[in-house]
């Protein structure tokens, strides 16, 4: 395979597809099989099989807006465990809900909600939407607080945004004062912690 004999050769390559004509799945050269994805709209009939399903899905991911979003919002990398790169790219859902959390903060949107169910994942969503807020300058430097009811989500979350983010927009206060103190001086960028911190941080 070419990605394996020429690797070098993918490095400026956003996505790659496949497809036998009645399927089609995109993902990073190189990455596992069970990372390759379909591409279709939340809006679509369930049911959508064969040639159609894969002409819409050439229609939803393979034109110009898309490619572009995918290059500049939606693809990270993990750095953290040494040796090659892992490269993440976005299950359709979760471009979707990252654009619509983003344009309901630019529209003074007071409260939403995002539907899960387990291995979705809604730490990589929270990556993705974070990085529009932050890069967008019409937000004004947010400060976004991600809040979990285990120390071990706070753990989980905290290295998949440092991996992916770096360390500059991330703080993980360890106790109640410090989340005070980080809330008091209005520090921007995203704020990591459980629930529980919250009860003596006033």
């Amino acid at each position: 395979m070419y990605a394996t004999e020429y690797p070098w050769f993918f490095t400026p390559n956003v996505f790659a597809v496949t497809s036998d004509g009645l399927k089609l799945r995109f993902g990073a050269a190189g990455a596992p099989l069970n990372l390759w994805q379909p591409f279709r709209s939340t809006d679509d009939d369930e049911n959508l099989s064969g040639q159609a399903d894969v002409q819409r899905s050439v229609e939803l991911l393979l034109n110009p807006a898309t490619v572009l979003d995918m290059l500049a919002n939606f693809t990270l990398f993990d750095t953290s465990g040494g040796g090659a790169d892992k490269k993440y790219l976005p299950r359709y859902p979760q471009m979707e809900a990252a654009h619509l959390i983003y344009k309901r903060v630019l529209a003074d949107g007071k409260k939403g909600l995002v539907w899960h169910h387990q291995g979705s994942g809604k730490t990589l969503l929270m990556v993705f939407a974070a990085s529009l807020l932050l890069a967008d300058t019409r937000t004004e430097s947010p400060t976004i607080i991600l809040l979990s009811d285990r120390t071990q989500l706070v753990r989980q979350t905290s290295g998949v945004f440092t991996s992916e983010m770096g360390d500059a927009y991330f703080h993980q206060p360890s106790t109640s004062k410090e989340l005070r103190s980080l809330l008091a001086d209005d520090v921007r960028g995203v704020i990591s912690t459980t629930v529980h911190k919250f009860a003596d941080a006033g």
